[in-house]
C-alpha cells in the first residue's frame, strides 16, 4: 500500500501495483537494506579486528624485544660481578692488570684495550696491560709516557661522553654535537659508526679522587659508538676495576711493609746477638 502511494505520487498515471506484489517488493527492499547494513558492519568490524590484531602483534613483538634486552643486560651484570669477584681475589698486581684488560675486552666489546696506570717514579701514566694489541704497537705504547697534562687534555669537557671521554683523531678538536654527553640527551650516538683514530678513554678514579690511571679503548666489535646502555655497563665495570686496583695496591703495600719489618727485625736480632757475644 505504502509502495503504491509512493509510486502514484511520483507518477500519477502509473497503474497501481497489486498488494501482494507491493508487499513482496517492500520486503525485498527491507532485506536489501538489512543485508547492506550487515555487510557494511561486517567489513567495518573486520577492519577494526585486523588493525587491533596487528597492533597487538606489534606490541607483543616489542615486549619480547624489551624482555630479551633486559635478560641480556642481566647476564652482562652477572658477568661483571663474577669478574669483579675474581679481580678482588687477585693480589698480584701484574696478574690483575692482565685480567683487567681481558675483562674490558670481553664485557666492553672493544677489540683493543690498553690499561694505563700512574707511576710515581716517572710521574707519568704508563701502559701496563694490553688486550688485542699487536706486539709492535705494544712496544711503542710501553715506550710512551703520558704526562698528567696530556691525560687532562684527553679528558677535556669537550670530549665528555657520560663519565668517559670520546676522543677523535685530533684531541683538541671538539666532537660533533650528536656525540655529546649521554646525560644531555643529544642522543643518537649509537647510530654513529666508529671512526678511524677515535678512542674511548675511561678514567680510573679512586674513592678519594686520586687518578690511578685510565683505560684506552678502540675498535668496537660492532663498529659503532657505544650507546647509553653499553656506556653505563662499561662505567660499572670501571668502578669494579678501580676498587680491585685499590685493594691490590693496599695489599701489596702491606706485604711490602711486613717484609721490611721482617728485615729490620732480623737486623735488630743480629745486632743484639753481636752485642751479647761482645759482652
Amino acid at each position: 500500500m505504502a509502495l503504491n502511494l509512493i509510486m502514484q505520487h511520483l507518477n500519477p498515471g502509473l497503474t497501481p501495483v497489486p498488494a501482494a506484489v507491493s508487499v513482496s517488493l517492500g520486503w525485498t527492499v527491507v532485506l536489501m537494506v538489512i543485508s547492506g547494513i550487515g555487510v557494511w558492519g561486517f567489513l567495518a568490524w573486520r577492519r577494526y579486528w585486523v588493525s587491533h590484531r596487528d597492533e597487538a602483534a606489534s606490541n607483543l613483538e616489542l615486549q619480547k624485544q624489551k624482555t630479551a634486552q633486559l635478560r641480556t643486560r642481566s647476564r652482562v651484570m652477572e658477568k661483571i660481578l663474577a669478574i669483579s669477584a675474581r679481580m678482588n681475589a687477585t693480589r698480584n698486581l701484574q696478574e690483575l692488570h692482565g685480567r683487567i684488560a681481558e675483562a674490558v675486552q670481553e664485557i666492553g666489546g672493544f677489540n683493543q684495550v690498553v690499561l694505563h696506570l700512574w707511576s710515581d717514579s716517572t710521574q707519568a701514566f704508563e701502559a701496563r696491560a694490553f688486550a688485542g694489541v699487536a706486539e709492535n704497537a705494544k712496544a711503542e705504547l710501553i715506550g710512551h709516557q703520558v704526562v698528567r697534562q696530556e691525560f687532562h687534555d684527553l679528558c677535556h669537557v669537550r670530549n665528555r661522553y657520560s663519565n668517559c671521554y670520546l676522543v677523535g683523531r685530533d684531541p683538541q678538536a671538539e666532537m660533533p654535537l650528536a656525540l655529546g654527553t649521554v646525560e644531555n640527551g643529544s642522543g643518537g650516538a649509537e647510530d654513529h659508526c666508529w671512526e678511524s683514530g677515535q678512542v674511548l678513554v675511561a678514567p680510573l678514579i679512586s674513592s678519594g679522587g686520586e687518578e690511578l690511571g685510565y683505560l684506552s679503548l678502540d675498535d668496537p666489535a660492532d663498529g659503532r659508538v657505544p650507546g647509553v646502555v653499553d656506556i653505563r655497563q662499561m662505567e660499572f665495570l670501571v668502578q669494579q676495576i678501580t676498587t680491585a686496583l685499590e685493594s691490590a695496591e693496599i695489599y701489596e703495600s702491606l706485604a711490602r711493609n711486613n717484609a721490611e719489618l721482617q728485615v729490620a727485625s732480623e737486623k735488630l736480632n743480629s745486632l743484639n746477638d753481636m752485642k751479647n757475644n761482645f759482652v
